[in-house]
């Protein structure tokens, strides 16, 4: 069977609006630099990238899925870079001795499918990972800690490994975990999903750093959350977020009013107690706002410190339509801020906006990250998909980043990116210079400028020669490359 290769793109981008070239040489506040990575023996279908994180060091890590070859085996793997990514952290190899990696497995005794979901980085410098995996019997969440080295904290449950199948409070139940923050305490908080048949609903906990439920939260360190009373609930997790007095913002979709799914959000006290100064109660119904039918996704949360107000990014799936994205700006207390945007929400497509000469087709918007800066001043990144004559000149998507102001204005001209990378090289005769897609997974602000991870094919599409001597479908070298 051809496999087409999916490889994660590290990069650096000044927030500078004419920073758009990248360089390949070292990270700089006016220059964009990239590093190609897959962290595995051979070049598998889908191997993506699923998180950033910078440790006290400056060094980045970048957290991937690890794809194992002829098993339904599915792990992830740790790869750590210098600072400014100049080379990678030999320091940091595994067992598996590839370059700059740790290999990450919970393997709970189902087929040892693990699907993580982000990284943190503890500050001192322990990674902390968050995801889902099967355990024979069923979904269940799971927190993994690697000591500095990468190897697994034995400090940390005991062997490094915090599976929510073993709690009381989910006995027989499924489990997710979307998205853990390590503290500057040395604890972690989470956010993940819980079902019980036809129960479906949002959780935060926290857990101790040795590893344990932290019984000051909520008195048993886990605080479950029902948006819609009686009934069958139908809740999920995508983010938290841990703001500067200690409070959680746990955030999400839920079944709500209006047929397709709302967003949901709670704000969680330091105590595990909802916060009754946010929306009377502590959890918020943001209606989707659309007039038509569509399915939206919450991506990211966001916090202005100036105008002590949470911003949450989305987008709106739909059936015949291309996606669109939004910010929804709320206040402390939970109401939507119309000083931004008129309403409190900014519904946009990356293509209404125009670079400095360079316009782009109308195509779908999905948001992934919203990065909030000192002044208020928003970047939100995502991808964009081309239409018409761009999937020729720029690939079937692209990276963009949206520049947004405090009141929720955009500059029609100029305040849009697009990250096209380099044309790759079809090495089997006839030789092309072909487009290839990129996908958004995370981004982080890092020494003032924003680093982003994105997933791309190494070859386009329907092309297949992983080390271009005409034989197709074979292991590839030792990575990464």
């Amino acid at each position: 069977m051809l496999r087409r290769i999916t490889l994660p793109i590290l990069l650096l981008a000044s927030t500078s609006l004419y920073a758009q070239t990248p360089y390949w040489n070292e990270f700089g506040p006016d220059r964009a630099a990239g590093a190609f990575l897959n962290i595995t023996r051979e070049h598998r279908i889908s191997e993506n990238a699923i998180g950033v994180a910078e440790d006290s060091q400056q060094r980045l890590l970048v957290l991937n899925e690890w794809d194992e070859a002829a098993t339904t085996n599915l792990d992830c793997a740790v790869t750590r870079h210098v600072r400014r990514a100049r080379a990678l952290d030999m320091g940091y190899t595994g067992p598996e001795d590839l370059e700059g990696t740790r290999r990450v497995a919970a393997d709970m005794g189902g087929t040892g499918f693990d699907t993580c979901s982000s990284l943190s980085v503890d500050r001192d410098d322990r990674a902390v990972i968050a995801g889902t995996g099967d355990t024979g019997e069923g979904l269940g969440g799971f927190l993994i800690r690697l000591d500095a080295n990468g190897n697994y904290d034995t400090n940390f449950a005991g062997d490094g490994k915090f599976f929510l199948r073993n709690l009381a409070a989910f006995d027989g139940a499924q489990t997710r975990l979307a998205h853990a923050v390590a503290l500057a305490n040395r604890r972690v908080v989470a956010c993940g999903t819980v079902t019980r048949g036809s129960e479906r609903r949002l959780f935060a906990m926290r857990v101790t750093a040795a590893g344990q439920l932290d019984t000051s939260f909520n008195s048993t360190g886990i605080r479950e959350l029902d948006f819609n009373g009686a009934g069958a609930d139908e809740d999920s997790c995508a983010r938290l977020l841990v703001l500067p007095d200690g409070d959680l913002i746990v955030a999400g979709i839920t079944s709500g009013g209006s047929g397709n799914g709302d967003y949901a959000l709670a704000r969680i006290d330091t105590g595990g107690s909802l916060d009754t100064t946010f929306s009377g109660n502590g959890l918020l119904v943001v209606p989707n706002g659309s007039q038509l039918a569509a399915t939206p996704v919450l991506s990211d949360l966001g916090y202005d410190a100036v105008r002590d107000r949470v911003l949450f990014s989305c987008y709106l799936v739909f059936a015949a339509l291309e996606p669109s994205g939004c910010i929804v700006a709320l206040h402390a207390n939970g109401t939507l801020d119309t000083d931004f945007d008129g309403d409190g929400r900014l519904i946009f497509r990356y293509d209404q906006y125009s670079t400095i000469g360079v316009s782009r087709n109308a195509g779908g918007t999905r948001v992934r990250r919203l990065l909030v800066r000192a002044d208020g001043v928003v970047y939100a990144l995502g991808t964009h998909f081309n239409g018409g004559g761009d999937a020729t000149n720029y690939g079937a998507s692209d990276v963009a980043r949206l520049r947004v102001n405090p009141d929720g204005s955009v500059d029609p001209i100029g305040s849009i990116v697009y990250q096209s990378f380099p044309t790759v090289r079809q090495s089997v005769e006839p030789e092309q210079d072909l487009r290839s897609a990129e996908t958004l997974v995370d981004a982080i602000w890092y020494r003032g400028s924003i680093v982003f991870i994105a997933d791309r094919p190494r070859y386009p599409a329907n092309v297949f020669d992983h080390d271009g001597d005409g034989v197709l479908d074979e292991p590839g070298p030792i990575a990464p490359v």
